[in-house]
């Protein structure tokens, strides 16, 4: 197999100015004459040296995007408009979303593992559908490397399919969202402009079996496009999978500087384009192959949204949980486990102190033990070392707990690293004098520029390599939600006899929840006639009562987000019990609940739904469960969750069901409101009439603010209560012991 090859992206300030004076290069006659139409001097100028020709509108001979292309490239501060195309669904993010909906916390093992399999592991291994390729390649000394290309189609520059490039620029999307986090990230998007010069670039690489910025214009293949698109792209000769064309040129294996890193994570990169050709005529790796990715680049970055630096810089390994196959090829291509470390200061408004340059020092810590740092070196505004992620001072590659590989296959428990950097300072300018040379200038009236930025201080950042293919040990995360989970256990038929969780989402994001519906399992608890299994179905309800399915789910594992609910501790205890995990905008849903194994023999089950959301500020403010009311086990028992302190209305209502075109609904009902403690349960009220004036409860409420939610039926129970941080049940029972169809809510109250 070949060896593989990667070349840094960008061009020396001395190299690139030799560039701007050169003259557009002639393509030479008789070596492919297809492709020798020349670009125009403007269009080469932008190629060969960005900003110093006559812009225009839309010209990409400008050097610095336009203000309103950057704004387009934000995600909007506006959730209505961020969200404005945002599909509920069961599941949580989607290949087909747009980027700039993505809000899950990177600081989460949970949801980084569920973004890692729900975004990059189905297109991983994908390769391109190549439509042109090399059948042999001949020894020719005209050839850059020597070799020349026979290709399937002759002068044909080929093309690579949509779906290939889509995934380059999703993981691309994706390492740009780890780097700069959810608000702060400016995506990339494909430039069809200039899909013509990377695949012109690829065809030269491939022809000449060479990998170089700069080919020659007597080799075979030589053309304009082909320079072009050579000249300022990342080049690579390698497998042509997705990961291996997107994430090794991050971890920019055998470079003496980041460059592909410094062009990939470029802050204020707007477009891109990928190319690709397949290069091994011998068939021994059919996914080898040359490609090339370019980023607009600008030369200059606009000055920083923040007026402290040290609140924009970006750091490699980034910061949070890291799924350990994206630092993958750092074992493949160095068995050491050598990976170059790096941070970039890009604060347009302040630049970095000649102090800081000079005397910044950096440790880094593996689960609290120091690691050596080795070639620690500066450029580019961008500080940058290398450190062995497997350095162990007693042990030696081979031996037990030695780190042998990074792929999940091999990869053990989670690895945490603490890199701190110590003397950093930034300045407003910096002036010149014969006799001074270069000094600092700090001016504590620039108004672009934090004062404290002039002080010396440290920077530090948390980043955790892990396996994915684990899950973690179940925890239920801490989420903003104030009502963070109901609960109903009621029996479950069929018909009207399903149970039905409804809720409700209140805010301007969309809000993750996980349902779950138990009944094999409550057995364990005492109940002696549980469902003999469930089944869930989602649906959203709507204003033209349409209320389409979301989706259904039969078995928990048999969703794509049941690491996630393992990770929250919220899987279902048996197989056959149903679980998901969905994403919600604002707005009014149901959980029907049903037994499929056998629907005609009632049995008891529970439907649980809780907040899975770390990061939306949206909040569950209203739910309810309907169900048959009976009396002892079959009772329909609700609980919840709240996490501050507020008002809230528990209603359970039979009657008032008939309105609805329920049949079979229970005559009366009877609300009993129980608190849940850690030594032991306390009935806080009981309620046969919401018109009762229950001791402990605020029921006069029915009678005026809160009068348009009063029960329908004065034989149906409400209780308005004020209750502090903790679990509660509400037991609801058929006041007459006949069984019925009934249903219990929850909702949140001014206080």
């Amino acid at each position: 197999m070949k060896t593989r090859v990667f070349f840094r992206f960008g061009v020396a300030l001395a190299a690139a100015a030799a560039l701007r004076a050169q003259t557009l290069p002639t393509a030479p006659t008789g070596t492919d004459p297809v492709h020798n139409s020349p670009l125009t001097l403007q269009d080469f100028a932008w190629f060969t040296g960005p900003g110093f020709a006559v812009p225009g509108p839309g010209d990409y001979t400008q050097a610095t995007m336009s203000e309103s292309e950057l704004a387009d490239a934000m995600v909007p501060t506006d959730p209505s408009v961020r969200y404005a195309n945002f599909a509920p669904r069961i599941g949580t993010v989607l290949p087909t979303d747009d980027p700039k909906t993505w809000n899950w916390d990177r600081n989460d093992r949970a949801q980084m593992q569920d973004a890692y399999y729900q975004l990059l592991a189905p297109s991983w291994d994908e390769i391109p559908v190549w439509t042109n390729w090399v059948t042999n390649y001949t020894a020719d000394s005209t050839a850059a490397g020597g070799y020349r290309a026979t290709f399937h189609t002759a002068r044909d520059f080929g093309s690579t399919d949509a779906a290939w490039r889509n995934a380059v620029y999703l993981h691309l999307n994706f390492a740009r969202y780890l780097a700069f986090g959810a608000n702060h990230v400016r995506y990339v998007s494909e430039d069809p402009k200039v899909l013509p010069w990377v695949q012109a670039a690829v065809y030269w690489l491939a022809g000449n079996d060479y990998t170089t910025h700069t080919p020659g214009t007597s080799t075979p293949f030589y053309s304009d496009l082909a320079y072009q698109g050579c000249n300022l792209s990342n080049l690579a000769d390698d497998k042509q999978t997705v990961n291996a064309c997107m994430w090794t040129y991050l971890v920019d294996p055998a470079n003496y500087y980041p460059g592909h890193r410094e062009s990939l994570m470029n802050d204020e990169a707007t477009r891109v384009a990928a190319g690709s050709m397949q290069v091994d005529p011998a068939g021994i790796d059919k996914t080898w192959g040359s490609n090339a990715l370019w980023v607009r680049d600008p030369e200059i970055a606009g000055a920083s949204l923040e007026r402290d630096p040290l609140k924009a810089v970006s750091v490699y390994p980034f910061a949070g949980y890291i799924p350990c196959a994206l630092l993958e090829d750092a074992s493949i291509c160095n068995p050491t486990y050598d990976v170059m470390f790096s941070i970039t200061f890009n604060g347009g408004n302040a630049i970095l102190s000649d102090a800081t340059v000079k005397n910044m020092t950096v440790t880094v810590t593996r689960n609290g033990v120091e690691l050596p740092i080795k070639n620690p070196q500066w450029g580019n505004n961008t500080f940058f070392y290398t450190v062995n992620l497997a350095w162990d001072s007693t042990q030696t590659p081979g031996t037990a707990g030695y780190y042998t590989q990074l792929d999940p296959s091999g990869f053990g428990d989670d690895q945490t690293f603490v890199v701190t950097f110590h003397g950093i300072q930034f300045c407003s300018g910096q002036s010149y004098s014969p006799s001074g040379g270069w000094t600092d200038v700090f001016d504590p009236n620039d108004p672009d520029i934090d004062p404290i930025a002039y002080t010396t201080r440290d920077y530090s950042y948390t980043f955790t390599i892990f396996n994915p293919e684990k899950v973690q040990a179940p925890v239920y995360p801490t989420v903003p939600s104030a009502i963070v989970g109901i609960s109903g256990r009621s029996v479950i038929g069929s018909g009207d006899q399903i149970e039905v969780a409804g809720f409700q989402i209140s805010g301007t994001e969309p809000m993750r929840v996980a349902i779950r519906a138990q009944g094999p399992g409550l057995a364990a608890q005492g109940i002696t006639n549980p469902a003999g299994g469930t089944m869930i179905k989602v649906y959203q309800i709507t204003s033209d009562g349409t209320n389409p399915e979301l989706g259904s789910n039969d078995g928990w594992k048999n969703g794509s987000n049941w690491r996630l609910l393992a990770s929250y501790n919220l899987a279902p205890s048996k197989d056959n019990e149903s679980a998901v995990v969905a994403t919600l905008p604002p707005g009014v849903y149901t959980a029907e609940v049903s037994d499929p194994t056998n629907p005609s023999t009632p049995g008891v089950g529970i439907v649980e739904i809780y907040s899975a959301d770390t990061v939306s500020t949206s909040q569950l403010t209203g739910i309810s469960t309907r169900a048959v009311i009976g009396t002892g086990q079959n009772s329909l028992v609700a609980g919840f969750i709240i996490t501050k302190p507020m008002t809230v209305m528990v209603r359970s209502q039979g009657p008032s069901l008939t309105k609805l075109g329920v049949t079979g609904a229970v005559a009366a009902t009877k609300l009993t409101l129980v608190q849940i403690g850690s030594t032991g349960n306390t009935t806080l009220a009981v309620n046969s009439g919401w018109q009762d004036q229950t001791p402990g409860t605020e029921n006069s409420r029915f009678e005026s603010d809160l009068a348009s939610q009063a029960p329908g039926s004065a034989s149906e129970a409400a209780i308005i209560v004020h209750l502090q941080p903790g679990t509660y049940t509400a037991q609801v029972e058929a006041a007459d012991g006949t069984p019925g169809v009934g249903i219990v809510e929850v909702y949140q109250e001014p206080n």
